[in-house]
């Protein structure tokens, strides 16, 4: 090897020598205390105000202070600088960031105004009175007192005539059964649901009453809810000879025909039911 390779090659060796000591020198040294206190701060700050901004924020600079960390290590020794590689990086994430951070700081500003104008909550008066959850069914002058989920036979007088409640979701439920007339079947009612086959009688209802009346507009059978835990039936029934009448008077029984003129049942609504669909009798008929 000639004289000049070797000053060639000693040259290249202390040149790589001198780069691989600065490189050294820049890794054992301390980082910069403003990149750890980048991502410090944001985490404390979080941890006072624990929004959704602010774990946004602090998802963002504590990412962009690891970033400048990285390339301040990974720039030493090179004779590119960090503070371009940073610079560029920065006004990339200004353009695609800064957008989308201008509408969450909206949202959540406006979030905040319409909590801090928001009237506070009107305290809850406690109730005067309140109702015992007590049931009760009065069939003529007998009142007797009805258990959830328990259906009770109020009157049994054949297999044509019959009066059973049931108390079902906090409803009183009556199911029925009373003469429908010569040669029709009988008039049924089975927890509320009612079928009436008698085609000349007829039959109105309204959310707090129930009304079946025969040819002559005389009311044969009438549920009422005084209260929706107190429910009255009124009906005529019918058992071998014998007709029963059960009315606000009460019971009255008689092998004789009732007297039409003296019916002891009063109407609720009026009729025809096609006419007047609900409408009782002290109602004002609706206009046409």
């Amino acid at each position: 090897m000639s004289e000049r390779q070797a000053k060639k090659l000693r040259a290249l060796e202390r040149s790589v020598e001198q780069q691989r000591t600065a490189l050294m020198t820049r890794l054992s040294q301390p980082q910069p205390h403003w990149a750890w206190a980048s991502v410090v701060i944001p985490v404390v700050l979080a941890a006072v105000t624990s929004t959704p901004l602010s774990i946004v924020l602090v998802t963002f600079a504590a990412g962009v202070a690891l970033w400048i960390i990285w390339v301040e290590s990974w720039t030493a020794g090179r004779k590119i600088t960090a503070s371009v590689i940073v610079g560029i990086s920065a006004a990339g994430l200004c353009v695609i960031v800064v957008p989308w951070l201008k509408r969450v700081a909206t949202d959540e500003l406006i979030a905040t105004i319409q909590t801090a104008v928001r009237p506070a909550p009107t305290p809850v008066k406690p109730p005067t009175f309140v109702e015992v959850e007590q049931y009760w069914l009065r069939l003529g002058d007998n009142t007797l007192p009805l258990r959830p989920n328990a259906r009770t036979a109020i009157m049994k007088f054949d297999e044509m005539s019959a009066v059973q409640a049931v108390v079902r979701e906090g409803k009183v439920l009556i199911s029925a059964r009373l003469y429908g007339g010569s040669g029709a079947q009988p008039v049924v009612i089975d927890d509320n649901q009612f079928a009436v086959s008698n085609t000349s009688w007829d039959r109105n209802f309204s959310d707090t009453a129930f009304e079946v009346v025969d040819s002559q507009q005389l009311p044969m059978l009438q549920i009422i809810y005084k209260t929706p835990r107190n429910v009255v039936v009124y009906g005529i029934f019918e058992t071998g000879r014998m007709h029963l009448a059960i009315s606000e008077e009460g019971m009255h029984g008689t092998r004789n025909p009732l007297d039409t003129n003296h019916w002891p049942l009063r109407r609720i609504f009026r009729y025809p039911s096609r006419n007047f669909p609900g409408i009782e009798l002290t109602q004002s008929a609706p206009p046409n």
